[in-house]
């Protein structure tokens, strides 16, 4: 690998289906191509978009060093000039936290209703009566407040960071999962994971109609969750195959994009050959 060559700069909101992309353990070599200059986990798009909250330290416990973390961030809001600062070539979104979270509807913002990590906290359980808010439940309370912050977080990109181009992960759930003899089973899960990928497919739907973005969408590939998965697992926790064919479908994206910069025979000679394959 040549030392000086430049990186391509990508900047992850949404969750570990995206940010593990950017992981050696599921892709050993995207270092040679991409820098992950930064990341909001777990952070719906209403609470992204909201007022920073007052917080004092010592209230986000009982959690490890990388929960704390992603509960600090999601209060703290500050991503957005962070995405300012470092001007990525690429923002990948998901919207996982938005329909497995919800949020929860505080005096002067809104915070993540992320009962994995936030509920353990003394700042959670200090909230007096949360009023929580789930597009599961309050559908069409929720949709109007974010596509609000949907807007909002474009015109930002638009704005503030010209150059950068956004990719919007269509991941889903997984209903059944390969175990470590590659036998498929049926994954039993606390929640409707029909209708979360119906909704989910909504809010990409919109994202999809309204904004100027691409896509990374690996669903008519139906990839299972992996019973061997690092984290554990869950529907979103997929074999390893995913990760492969995420970067390829990446690594696509981001060659067309060079070629269309360029005008030369080269440019045109990829045209070409992108027309053949998609035919």
């Amino acid at each position: 690998m040549m030392q000086d060559k430049q990186m391509i700069k990508v900047a992850v909101l949404g969750s570990c289906v995206t940010r593990d992309n950017f992981n050696r353990t599921f892709n050993p070599n995207y270092k040679e191509f991409y820098e992950c200059v930064l990341l909001q986990n777990q952070s719906s798009l209403i609470s992204l978009m909201a007022s920073p909250v007052t917080f004092s330290p010592e209230e986000i416990d009982h959690l490890n060093e990388w929960d704390q973390w992603n509960v600090r961030t999601d209060l703290e809001k500050t991503f957005l000039s962070n995405l300012k600062q470092s001007q990525p070539d690429y923002l990948i979104l998901d919207l996982f936290s938005d329909v497995f979270f919800g949020c929860i509807v505080l005096e002067n913002s809104v915070i993540t209703n992320n009962h994995w990590k936030l509920w353990k906290t003394s700042y959670y359980k200090n909230i007096n009566e949360p009023s929580v808010i789930k597009l599961t439940e309050q559908r069409e309370e929720y949709l109007t407040l974010w596509k609000e912050a949907v807007h909002r977080l474009f015109s930002f990109v638009q704005t503030e960071c010209p150059s950068c181009k956004v990719i919007l992960h269509k991941a889903r759930f997984a209903s059944a999962y390969y175990n470590e003899n590659k036998q498929v089973n049926t994954l039993t899960s606390s929640f409707d994971i029909e209708t979360a990928n119906e909704l989910w497919n909504e809010l990409d739907t919109y994202v999809e109609e309204h904004y100027d973005i691409d896509v990374i969408d690996l669903t008519n590939e139906q990839f299972l969750a992996f019973e061997k998965h690092p984290w554990g697992l869950f529907s979103l926790h997929y074999e390893w195959d995913y990760y492969r064919a995420f970067l390829q479908t990446l690594h696509r994206i981001v060659v067309r994009d060079y070629m269309s910069s360029q005008n030369n025979v080269f440019s045109y000679i990829y045209e070409q050959l992108e027309g053949e394959r998609k035919n």
